[in-house]
């Protein structure tokens, strides 16, 4: 495994998926991406622990932005099935009418999702990009 390599952040969906990828050593990063709302708390303060011990940082973000590029973009992602528990503040790049935008925040609120209009000109680091 070369140094770069292990500079890269791994998603993970699942306790075992986090502890199998912790073990390895393949990875910095490792990133709980699944429903921590179920987890014990042993089953996380271990996640930590077992990071520290392998010296890799284990990561749980609850929310991410997301940048959008076009309408069709957000139409598509809006309408595929949601592959993260992550919050999503949606930025938008472009602008849309307000019939639109009721329609997909109504869609993005279904998910626990926050569109934000161009028009409050909000320039976030985003952690995604949807073109």
């Amino acid at each position: 495994m070369t140094t770069e390599s292990k500079l890269v952040t791994h998603k993970v969906r699942s306790y075992s998926e986090a502890i199998e990828a912790i073990e390895s050593g393949d990875y910095r990063f490792v990133e709980l991406d699944y429903d921590m709302s179920t987890a014990q708390p042993r089953e996380v303060m271990y996640l930590f622990q077992l990071g520290s011990k392998n010296k890799v940082s284990v990561l749980h973000l609850a929310q991410m932005a997301v940048t959008v590029k076009s309408f069709s973009a957000l139409e598509s992602n809006l309408l595929k099935p949601k592959d993260t528990y992550k919050q999503r503040f949606i930025n938008l790049e472009f602008d849309l009418s307000f019939e639109d935008f009721e329609k997909y925040q109504a869609l993005a609120s279904e998910m626990g999702d926050m569109i934000i209009p161009k028009a409050l000109g909000m320039e976030p680091m985003a952690s995604e990009v949807w073109s």
